[in-house]
């Protein structure tokens, strides 16, 4: 099952403003063959970005995200970033 237009957008929502991007893997273009246990395994979607400056869209996405970033990466991790 491929990504629809409104599975697109809903995804690019969680992320800043990109300038240009793209995305493949099975749950882009569907496989013929690729077969997943949709309870427990996804399709594989990933994610090109182009950015004018990298550096302030990681900072607004990371501030968006904050939350979930000292969860993951614990506070230590998220100090070195920026040092």
């Amino acid at each position: 099952m491929a990504l629809q237009d409104s599975d697109v957008a809903a995804l690019l929502r969680q992320f800043p403003p990109i300038d240009f991007g793209f995305a493949y893997g099975s749950g882009v273009v569907e496989q013929h063959g690729y077969e997943y246990n949709k309870i427990t395994e996804l399709p594989m979607v990933d994610l090109v970005f182009v950015v004018r400056d990298s550096e302030e869209w990681y900072v607004k996405w990371l501030l968006t995200h904050l939350v979930a970033c000292l969860l993951l990466c614990g506070v230590i991790g998220i100090v070195k970033t920026f040092l």
